[in-house]
């Protein structure tokens, strides 16, 4: 058996809930595939990402108020982003979809 420990500290105070901070993340696309944005003050742990059906594996970790350039769907249309993230407890967030045009 393995497993990974991950360990973030989070000063007090800060706005919203870390629980929902995964339903934030703006998915967007551009010339060089899909950009992944994070406004909010939390890392999410994505895992099940899939992109038009097509799993993703080592997605990661997006930090706090970042952005991430990918070269999903390129040149591919329409764009169909799925994503779970793992939330403070361990266990995993409802699914959430969005289509990029």
């Amino acid at each position: 058996m393995r497993s990974v420990f991950k360990l973030f500290w989070r000063p007090e105070g800060l706005p919203g809930d870390p629980l929902e901070a995964y339903q934030q993340l703006r998915w967007t696309r551009n010339s060089q595939g899909v950009q992944l944005t994070n406004p909010t003050p939390y890392y999410i742990n994505l895992i099940q990402v899939s992109v038009n059906g097509k799993a993703l594996s080592n997605v990661g970790v997006v930090p706090p108020k970042s952005q991430r350039q990918t070269s999903w769907c390129q040149a591919i249309a329409p764009c169909h982003v799925a994503w779970r993230a793992i939330n403070d407890y361990g266990g995993l967030s409802a699914k959430k979809e969005q289509n990029l045009p």
